[in-house]
Order: structure tokens, then C-alpha cells, then sequence
């Protein structure tokens, strides 16, 4: 497979381009911090996280972003999601600004947090109360017990967090997102702390569930083999500040089920472009 990288915002994954969903115009993220002093405290620039990111992501695409640890991944999620701003530049996502936390973005984050005691169907429950800023009717609580459903956690309704696997809670945490319907979804290393054959089961899960439920998704990785296997599109980072390395897109068949796709050739090439893209970032070697 000839690997095609773009030094460009990423666009429809092969044939014509889809309508851009979520557009990041040369966002850039300096955290401040504080020096105090005997009676004051005076705020001063500190690290600076992101650098000039442009970003198009087609709608009902699946776009990873991979990075070296601290490249400002998780960064440039939460400012997507609208839980922190950005120093400078604009977050569109139907071309309507992201001034906050968005109707219609749906975020499931590294760690669950799931409140414990509460059962699962609750935590579920909660976020769309959240949404709608009142106790759900029982036609709303039916709806959403369907995302448990489509997680596979049917029967497990009325178990507590702590009863479940790690696995199990990561699908709660699936479900939970899903629940407030988003047209976005944005996806925070979920598979980070899991075993690795849990964490391949799930990922079948998740192919599963975007072909059922479409959505936009953004996913956070540090798996090299992950990001190839999920997505349309995987965009690479460079180390702190992060800035955009290359896009390449990832133009294996789909669906993807078939684990044989992991040593097909064209999947093996395209690992390996991504990992020494990845060692230069690592090494901290001049781009």
C-alpha cells in the first residue's frame, strides 16, 4: 500500500468530501500559572500545551489522534468538548462556535467516574437528566436503557459499579454518553487502562455500536494498532507544544471485525509509517 500522509486538516476518508462537523481553526492552548506573592498573586504564562491546530473532521467519520504523552491530546479533546478554552482561535462544530459544553457531544472520558451509588441504569439515567435538567419520564428511562442494550449490558440493570469488570464499566461509560444522543462523540483514551483482550473485545464493540448508532467520533490513543484498526482518518501529533504532524487515512475495508485485517499487509506498512513518525515525536528529534 502506497501511504498517502497530508499536511492538512483531515477530510472524507476516499471518495468525494462529506460535510466538515467539527472545524478547529488555528487553536492554540498556553495554561497559566500563578506567583504568589506577600499580599498578591500575579498570573504568568506556563506551559504551552497546543500550538496552531487545524483540524476538519467530516461528519460520521471516526478520526484518531495520536501523540506522544503530554503532546496536548486530551487538550484539544476537552476544548472540542467545550470543558476548557482555548488560548486562541475557534472551535466550530456545525459551524456554530463551541462557547461550552454542547447539546448534542457526548464525552467518555480515560477515567469512568461513575457515581457508586448509583446503579448502572441510574448512572445512565443521570447524564440525560443532566441534558434535560429534570427527572426523566418512564418512555426516556426505556430509551435509555436501550444504550445498555446496545453495550451488551442487558441484565445488569440494577448491578452497582463496583459489581462489574473494568471491561463492563468502560460500557457503562459507552452507554452513558450515547444516552444524551449525541451527533458528536468524543472519546478519551476509554480503553487505556484495560487488558489487552478486553480491550480488543471492546473495540470490536465500538465498531459495532458506530455502525449502529452514527455519530462524529474523535478518539484519543496512544495505541499505534488501535488508531489503525478504528478509524477513517488518524491524525499525528508532534511533542509539546502539539501541533499537527501529518493526517493519513486509513483506507482498509470495512467492516472490520476480522482481526486478519492486523497482519495484512497494507495494515502493517501503515503501523509501521505511524510508529517511526511516532519514535522522531519520542526521541524528541527536530520535525
Amino acid at each position: 500500500m502506497d501511504v498517502q500522509t497530508k499536511a492538512r486538516a483531515p477530510d472524507a476518508a476516499g471518495g468525494a468530501a462529506a460535510r466538515t462537523k467539527i472545524r478547529i481553526d488555528n487553536v492554540s492552548k498556553q495554561f497559566m500559572q500563578t506567583k504568589a506573592k506577600l499580599f498578591t498573586r500575579e498570573w504568568a504564562p506556563g506551559v504551552e500545551a497546543l500550538r496552531n491546530i487545524n483540524v476538519n473532521i467530516p461528519e460520521f467519520s471516526f478520526v484518531s489522534v495520536l501523540g506522544p504523552s503530554g503532546c496536548g491530546k486530551t487538550t484539544l479533546l476537552r476544548i472540542a468538548a467545550g470543558l476548557i478554552p482555548q488560548t486562541r482561535g475557534e472551535v466550530f462544530i456545525d459551524d456554530k462556535p463551541v462557547r461550552g459544553p454542547r447539546v448534542g457531544s457526548g464525552m467518555v472520558f480515560q477515567y469512568i467516574g461513575l457515581l457508586p451509588w448509583k446503579t448502572i441504569e441510574e448512572n445512565v439515567f443521570f447524564s440525560r437528566e443532566m441534558q434535560f435538567h429534570r427527572p426523566l419520564t418512564n418512555a426516556e428511562k426505556e430509551s435509555a436503557r436501550g444504550f445498555l442494550k446496545m453495550v451488551g449490558l442487558k441484565g445488569f440493570e440494577q448491578s452497582f459499579p463496583h459489581q462489574l469488570s473494568g471491561g463492563m464499566q468502560q460500557r457503562v461509560g459507552i452507554a452513558r454518553a450515547l444516552a444524551v444522543q449525541p451527533d458528536v462523540l468524543l472519546m478519551d483514551e476509554p480503553f487505556g487502562a484495560l487488558d489487552a483482550q478486553t480491550r480488543l473485545i471492546l473495540q470490536d464493540e465500538l465498531l459495532r455500536i458506530c455502525g449502529e448508532y452514527r455519530a462524529t467520533v474523535m478518539f484519543i490513543t496512544h495505541d499505534i494498532d488501535e488508531a489503525i484498526y478504528l478509524s477513517d482518518q488518524v491524525i499525528v501529533m508532534t511533542h509539546r507544544p502539539g501541533e499537527i504532524k501529518f493526517v493519513v487515512d486509513v483506507n482498509l475495508p470495512k467492516p472490520r471485525y476480522d482481526h486478519e485485517v492486523r497482519s495484512s499487509p497494507e495494515f502493517l506498512e501503515l503501523r509501521s509509517h505511524l510508529w517511526n513518525a511516532l519514535k522522531d515525536e519520542l526521541h524528541g528529534e527536530v520535525r
